[in-house]
Parts: C-alpha cells; sequence; structure tokens
C-alpha cells in the first residue's frame, strides 16, 4: 500500500515537473504564430495544460475572481493530469 502512494507522489511530481518544463521552453521558444498552427499548440497543451491549469487556479483565487468549488474541481483535474503524465512517464522507465 505504502508503495503504491509512494509511485503515486513520485507520478504527480514528475508529470508537473515535466508540465512546467515543457510550458518554460514554449514560451521561451513559442511565438503567437505558434498558437495558430495545430500541429505544434495541440501536442504541446497535451504535455503543459496541467501547470497551465494550476496557474490559472492560483491566479484566479489569488483576485478572488472564482469561488472555491470551481478552484478545488480545477486543482484535482491538474492532479490527475500531471499523475498521467508522470505515470506515462515511470512506465517510459520501467518503474512499476
Amino acid at each position: 500500500m505504502l508503495h503504491h502512494v509512494t509511485l503515486l507522489l513520485f507520478a504527480f511530481a514528475g508529470g508537473l515537473t515535466f508540465s512546467g518544463l515543457v510550458v518554460t521552453c514554449y514560451r521561451l521558444l513559442g511565438t503567437m504564430a505558434a498558437e495558430k498552427n495545430p500541429l505544434v499548440y495541440y501536442p504541446v497543451i497535451m504535455f503543459a495544460g496541467a501547470s497551465v491549469l494550476m496557474e490559472n487556479v492560483l491566479r484566479a483565487r489569488k483576485t478572488k475572481e472564482a469561488d472555491f468549488g470551481g478552484c478545488v474541481l480545477a486543482a484535482a483535474c491538474s492532479f490527475f493530469w500531471s499523475s498521467m503524465l508522470g505515470l506515462l512517464m515511470l512506465g517510459a522507465y520501467g518503474v512499476s
């Protein structure tokens, strides 16, 4: 049981880290023209979406624009999204 919880925490942390790296690289290298090209934009959002979603949740809570329930739901979606990315990474490395 403890092994599974530890694996989930590593998957979450790894997925969120990978998502943050992708969004940072995209912001450094991407341009507005890349946002109009779906062959570039959608794969980037597939990997960077968890980090972008969590950033929007934190920004909305800081400015008091969003209600608490919506923020909890969006944070849970971000947790799930980054955990799935992390499980893909752990699976690629053969960790189970």
